[in-house]
């Protein structure tokens, strides 16, 4: 066979399979003969263009501009040989527009799509519509105009390009093999008009196309990422709009699959990771995760990396690196990733040509960043290497320095001025920026209200600091024509109003604060936008109203609690939750307080309650009992159970891929669909919802549970049970969030020397501990107390049982401990002497576990680590001596595996730990057990476990009963960890306890517990109060007997 017969056999081969082994064959055919073909040879014009084809196809692959400049003049050649008549001289036309479009794309020459546009056009022309070849060159012609529309911005291209795909559709059959193409480039026409102008038609009907051009094509076509990156593209812009997350979910996973279908190697597989990369910027900014801001920046800047210089996408792609730059800097508050945001935009405002479409949106971005970035001056900190930029041509005759020296983050209106001194030269750059991009923008394009805010945001940042009312007028006026521009279901519509509402606020005018409470209130009510943000419009609306002394304070908090669900969404991974709850402490323990103000107690309790440990609330709910439900619609309780099982299974895991958050956000959609359609179940309105107070109310029984709520408006106690019907509320009118916070720094500082993760052989006493139960007892527990009677046991013998639930910084505090240990003392000025006391993380973790009952016959797991801690062994051999003829499953040493542990603990109703444990402040999920072989059992193995049967898990080890203060509300240790496995009861440690003491504790709490025939799990705190009060009675410091506590009933 001849190379002129093989070449084109070679070139189809490819274009079926798009394997290169046939491309580069093929080359070389056309490469050996085309030279030698005669001018008068009839398939001379068809040799041309096929071989300009298959150099067209090669530079798409390899960007060789040798290749498409030779594949343009092959066509070009070609056509010129083909009279206007000919059958083929259309086709031969396609190719070289199609030549021309795609040096048009490498290289941002506008003659080269001028070109391509006409003749595209011409070959239209020259073909009837009845003609086989009419829908592609018709397709082909839109999608070049569509093309130019892009970097030109002339709304008659993308209408004619919109027309020229919708005929091509008409005359296509539905079993086409190009209808799939056909409907993408309409998708992706009808794309770019709404980018620009936000028509909601051409988005439901681009992504209608797109779908359907998708579902038309296998897997495993070449053609298959670009059909997946259009609708993932078309996806993201109906989320922009309207803020729907199934839209976004759905624009990642097409946009992932298009990256995953392409080799490293494919020519667009810049296009498709910066826009993935630009989706998870977006998707962190609704809800929070780590994870996706971190592979947004990798992806970004990876689609940069595959992207030169000259190309005309390399702007667009600089401006998502900035954008997950710089919202990784407001995450973490990283100088280099700001100082990179900053680059990465100046140098896309360089590269793009002032009439370029993005170039407003680049300048503002640019503005954006700068805006916010008020700087101290550091010398230490390195300077990006920037000196001046490329500014549209009238801005250029103004001179501003681009980066003052190094500095940090401030929030707005939040920060200490007297520590930061703004770089004004940034923020009037950013000014500039802003106002151009303005000036570049129609009023009816799409982002023209984000560019507005952030003209208002860099307006603010410099009103702030030069007190210039002209700045915040100016920042009023923009920030209104942005609201007026946006429609009230946008998900911008929030940051918006917040943004508006904090340039009144920074005018320091009590008689202007009503207008921040109606925009802060306004953007609290909107059903869109990130939790985040309308959270935060809640935390200023209160901020406002209690300064006012409004009506609407109270409004405020509710709203704001009834979006700590959405805050610590369960679609994120547990880390994440637990980052976003950091910044609502302090907000919840406020609404408690103001709700006490308001002697709402009901509300108080109640959002005492929907504010403590709200992970761990959360994976309870995922196991709650479905058993009522499933008598009435069984086939929807059993699907809750599984997609809850399916949820709790990947919010553990903590995987980081794309792919794994997918999987756990769509659970999380599925179950919050789930739960409303229950809900509409008659009797079933309030499945799964926070328990009302009437229901916590039984938390107590006849035994009190005293809630302690620790806020900067005030410190109170609320008291459920004690024989009392109501709610009792207790001030703490001596003692404040300050207070608490200083006795813990103080107690940590005594106790710092300790270690954390290790018992200790010797024992360490320090009397100034002593000073902190001292207080504690003077001006938390003993007013309690008196209030409550309690001190007539000291005369009568007889201990009541009380549950402390504890918030901030008193969470990390030994109350049940307080007391006066001066040697002088007399009794009865000590907690001990009056109450058990035993703690609860929350008040619902008391009224499950009292509903939880056990039928499993008894044994109990011990395990120890007998190698490293000598006592352990001496504590086994105790419990087994106590224990009888109990059953008991020893796991000594290296018996003890992670598997061996896990499976003994499903078979046990108590399981006892002797041994080392580390308390791990960065992640504290991942705080763990130490097993002798190496492994360990870490908090959320602990958590993913379901024992339904457990009774009393004791750890006899350090820091289990510790969590950490940026968290104090969320009782982040082991043994709530247990409770949240189902142990009904634990005792555990505060901190590291001594050796010995964990050997004299045990000997004391089991002989109590297995006195009687039957042990008994209820009696684990009044087994652990007599345990200390015997070490106490022999002398014993503090320090070896207070570390040890009990949890749970």
């Amino acid at each position: 066979m001849s190379n002129a017969e093989l070449a084109p056999k070679c070139l189809h081969r490819f274009d079926e399979l798009v394997d290169y082994k046939y491309l580069r064959a093929a080359v070389a055919c056309y490469e050996a003969f085309i030279t030698h073909i005669p001018n008068d040879d009839p398939k001379k014009p068809f040799h041309l263009f096929s071989f300009g084809a298959a150099l067209t196809h090669r530079f798409t692959r390899f960007s060789d501009s040798a290749d498409i400049d030779r594949s343009v003049v092959l066509c070009e050649n070609a056509a010129g040989l083909i009279s206007d008549a000919a059958p083929h001289k259309p086709q031969s036309l396609l190719h070289l527009s199609h030549s021309l479009t795609q040096r048009f794309k490498h290289l941002g020459h506008l003659s080269d799509i001028d070109r391509a546009i006409a003749v595209c056009e011409f070959a239209v022309q020259l073909t009837a519509d009845s003609h086989f070849d009419k829908p592609q060159l018709l397709s082909s012609l839109g999608n070049a105009l569509s093309c130019r529309f892009g970097h030109v911005g002339d709304l008659a291209d993308i209408d004619k390009g919109v027309h020229a795909c919708e005929v091509a559709l008409q005359l296509t059959p539905d079993g086409h093999p190009r209808k799939p193409q056909f409907l993408s480039n309409l998708g992706n026409a009808l794309t770019s008009r709404l980018e620009h102008f936000g028509d909601q038609a051409d988005i439901n009907r681009a992504i209608t196309v797109c779908e359907a051009a998708v579902q038309f094509t296998s897997d495993g076509h070449f053609n298959k990422p670009h059909l997946l990156f259009h609708l993932g593209r078309c996806l993201f812009n109906r989320f922009a709009r309207l803020g729907n997350v199934m839209d976004m979910k759905g624009s990642i996973t097409a946009c992932n699959d298009a990256v995953r279908l392409s080799p490293d190697d494919h020519p667009n597989k810049a296009h498709f990771l910066s826009t993935l990369g630009n989706v998870l910027t977006c998707r962190f900014k609704q809800f929070g995760s780590i994870a996706d801001v971190d592979q947004a920046v990798q992806m970004c800047q990876e689609a940069v990396r595959l992207t030169p210089d000259n190309h005309p996408d390399k702007p667009h792609f600089l401006n998502h690196v900035g954008n997950a730059l710089t919202q990784r800097f407001g995450l973490h508050g990283y100088l280099d990733d700001r100082n990179r945001a900053i680059i990465v935009y100046g140098t896309a405002v360089q590269l793009a040509a002032d009439d370029h479409p993005e170039k407003p949106q680049f300048l503002s971005g640019l503005g954006y960043a700068l805006s916010y970035y008020w700087l101290r001056p550091e010398p230490s900190q390195s300077q990006p290497p920037l000196t001046d930029l490329a500014w549209p041509q009238d801005a250029r005759s103004q001179s501003y320095p681009i980066l003052g020296r190094g500095g940090v983050l401030l929030g707005l209106g939040r920060a200490n001025r007297s520590e930061y001194v703004p770089d004004l030269a940034n923020i009037d750059r950013a000014i500039i920026a802003c106002e151009v991009a303005i000036q570049l923008t129609p009023d009816e394009h799409p982002r023209k209200p984000q560019f507005l805010s952030n003209l208002g945001n860099a307006l603010t940042c410099r009103f702030k600091y030069s007190g210039d009312l002209a700045d915040s007028d100016r920042a009023i006026t923009a920030y209104n024509v942005a609201l007026q521009l946006t429609p009230d279901d946008h998900p911008k519509k929030p940051h918006f109003l917040f943004n508006l509402a904090n340039v009144f606020i920074n005018l320091d005018d009590h008689s202007t604060l009503d207008q921040p409470i109606l925009l802060l209130s306004a953007a609290a009510r909107l059903s869109t936008g990130p939790p985040s943000a309308r959270f935060e419009a809640c935390s200023l609306w209160a901020w406002c109203a209690r300064r006012l002394q409004h009506s609407s304070l109270l409004d405020a908090y509710t709203f704001a609690i009834a979006l700590l669900p959405q805050l610590a969404w369960l679609g994120l991974p547990m880390q994440d939750r637990h980052r976003e709850l950091v910044r609502a402490q302090n907000v919840i323990n406020d609404a408690v307080a103001t709700a006490i103000e308001f002697r709402e107690y009901s509300i108080a309790i109640e959002w005492f309650e929907q504010g403590r440990s709200i992970v761990w609330s959360q994976v309870l709910q995922l196991r709650g009992s479905a058993n009522a439900l499933r008598e009435v619609v069984p086939c929807l309780a059993d699907r809750l159970l599984q997609v809850s099982d399916e949820l709790a299974q990947e919010t553990a895991e903590e995987v980081d891929s794309i792919d794994a958050s997918q999987r756990r956000y769509g659970l999380a959609f599925e179950w919050e669909e789930l739960l409303l359609e229950a809900r509409k179940i008659p009797g079933f309105g309030d499945f799964c919802l926070p328990m009302k107070a009437s229901q916590l109310m039984s938390s107590a029984l006849c035994r009190p549970v005293i809630a302690l709520n620790i806020s900067n408006i005030r410190c109170d106690a609320i008291v459920l049970g004690h024989g009392r019907d109501d709610i009792l509320h207790i001030p703490l009118s001596e003692f404040s969030f300050q207070d608490a916070q200083s006795w813990l720094q103080y107690f940590s500082r005594a106790l710092s020397s300790l270690g954390r993760g290790v018992r200790r052989i010797s024992v360490f006493s320090t009397n100034d501990v002593e000073k902190v139960l001292a207080l504690l007892w003077t001006h938390v527990v003993n007013p309690v107390l008196d209030i409550l009677d309690f001190k007539h046991t000291l005369t009568h013998h007889e201990l009541s049982r009380v549950w402390w639930c504890p918030t901030g910084p008193l969470s990390l505090l030994p109350i049940h401990a307080a007391g006066l240990y001066d040697a002088t003392t007399s009794p009865g000025h000590k907690l001990s002497d009056f109450v058990v006391s035993s703690y609860t993380p929350t008040l619902s973790a008391l009224v499950k576990s009292r509903d939880q009952f056990s039928s499993k016959e008894f044994k109990l797991t011990i395990i120890a680590q007998p190698q490293t801690l000598p006592g352990t062994l001496e504590e086994y051999q105790i419990i087994k001596n106590r224990a009888n003829s109990l059953t008991l499953l020893p796991l000594l040493g290296s018996a003890a595996t992670k598997e061996s542990v896990m499976n003994c603990m499903k078979m046990s109703t108590w399981v006892h730990f002797a041994g080392h444990s580390v308390q791990d402040l960065e992640c504290p999920m991942e705080s763990r057990l130490l097993l002798d072989d190496g492994g360990c059992l870490t908090l959320s193995d602990i958590t993913m476990m379901s024992l339904p049967q457990a009774e009393l898990a004791y750890l006899s080890s350090s820091c289990t009963a510790q969590g950490t203060e940026a968290l104090s509300e969320e009782a982040i240790h082991a043994a709530a960890g247990m409770l949240v496995a189902g142990y009904r009861g634990v005792i555990a440690t505060l901190w590291s306890p001594e050796d010995k003491a964990c050997v004299e504790i045990a000997d004391t709490v089991y002989a109590h517990l297995f006195k009687n025939k039957q042990p008994d799990y209820t009696q684990a705190a009044y087994a652990l109060h007599f345990a200390a009060q015997r070490l106490r009675e022999e002398g014993a410091p503090f320090l070896r007997w207070a570390p040890f506590v009990h949890f749970g009933v």
